[in-house]
């Protein structure tokens, strides 16, 4: 199927096109900006993150300080299966090869992770947000997405249950 090029386009400029490469056991693996159902998942490996106290982010002012001082290192050594969780779902590799990696490749590859994400985040979505919403709370913005993601699963689960008797899909 062709994809529309304008439609493409303005993906690209919501979004990123940008991509990032860590090389895993040898073989490049490409990073890409988190989609959706990648960023729902990840909030909630965050609060889990925000819960033990590893970071603290309970506004954007708070989100905007932890972007200017992220430390792929320190986050790894200081988050634990959070963490791993969070480069699990972006990434898409198995549990078992992030539970491999070395200190250095882990953090390189949520480096890669953030350097592709951190300008989406800074210059498109926080303004976005400031200006469309004023003064949202972090456990808003989770709220919205997570009632999206929701959204878009109810819409894929009807249309998969009229065209077909396939398993549904489960996040995990």
């Amino acid at each position: 199927m062709k994809k529309n090029n304008s439609t493409a386009a303005e993906i690209a400029a919501v979004f990123g096109d940008e991509t990032a490469t860590v090389e895993i056991d040898g073989k490049p693996h490409v990073m890409r900006p988190l989609r959706l159902r990648q960023f729902s998942n990840i909030l909630t490996h965050i609060d889990a993150l925000v819960a033990v106290g590893t970071i603290r982010i309970e506004s954007l002012e708070d989100a905007k300080e932890f972007t200017e001082k992220f430390d792929p290192v320190k986050m790894i050594l200081r988050g634990g299966d959070p963490v791993m969780n969070i480069l699990q779902v972006a990434s898409a590799l198995p549990r078992q090869t992030l539970d491999n990696l070395d200190l250095a490749t882990a953090a390189k590859l949520l480096k890669a992770l953030w350097d592709i994400n951190a300008d989406y985040f800074q210059k498109k979505l926080m303004p976005e947000i400031e200006t469309t919403f004023g003064g949202l709370t972090m456990e808003g913005l989770k709220t919205a997405v997570s009632g999206l993601t929701e959204s878009v699963s109810s819409s894929a689960a009807g249309i998969t249950s009229q065209t077909s008797e396939t398993t549904p899909i489960t996040s995990s």
